[in-house]
């Protein structure tokens, strides 16, 4: 074996290397998908309480650990020159924490879609999303289930057209059911 030899062979490894890598970063890092919308209902029908509820669907083959859900009020507030500051306030979920979200199965594997998961609070959100300057935010971190690559995704809430009545659509989808 010649000196060229060695070096390309170390080469073609090196690169070998660097594309298993961030193949294995971009096809195994976790993938959720939060609703566009909030839907505002009954967690059970003798409920006298309305709850607001945010699906989280794990759309990785893989399923999610150590899942931690937050609930925040953003306050807009102006700097000057135009900029504008934010002041995050949490707002309480009846559970923010759940340990494992499994992956996705289409529905002629799997039945039931428990990659869907729903999270709710008391609190009146559309009273604070009709207040101008704020906004609601929902932020989602979970830990890849073969990797443990960790993923936090999050969405935010503008208006109180945002939220819904009714309950969200089975599975995947995300339209609101009447």
């Amino acid at each position: 074996m010649t000196i060229h030899q060695m070096i390309l062979n170390v080469l073609c490894s090196l690169i070998g290397s660097f594309i298993f890598l961030f193949l294995v970063l971009i096809m195994f890092k976790p993938k959720i998908v939060i609703s566009p919308f909030v839907c505002k209902g009954k967690f059970a029908n003798a409920d006298p309480s309305f709850y607001y509820f945010i699906k989280v669907i794990n759309i990785s083959l893989f399923s999610a650990y150590d899942v931690n859900v937050e609930l925040l009020q953003i306050d807009y507030y102006p700097a000057g020159k135009g900029q504008m500051n934010t002041r995050q306030i949490s707002l309480s979920l009846v559970e923010g924490s759940i340990r494992k979200i499994p992956g996705y199965r289409p529905s002629w594997i799997r039945k039931n879609a428990p990659y869907a998961v729903k999270v709710r609070t008391t609190e009146n959100l559309e009273e604070i999303l009709a207040q101008d300057a704020k906004a609601i935010a929902v932020k989602v971190s979970l830990r890849h289930g073969l990797t443990g690559l960790v993923k936090v995704g999050s969405k935010e809430y503008n208006d109180e057209s945002q939220v819904k009545m009714g309950k969200f659509a089975y599975g995947l989808k995300f339209g609101p059911l009447k």
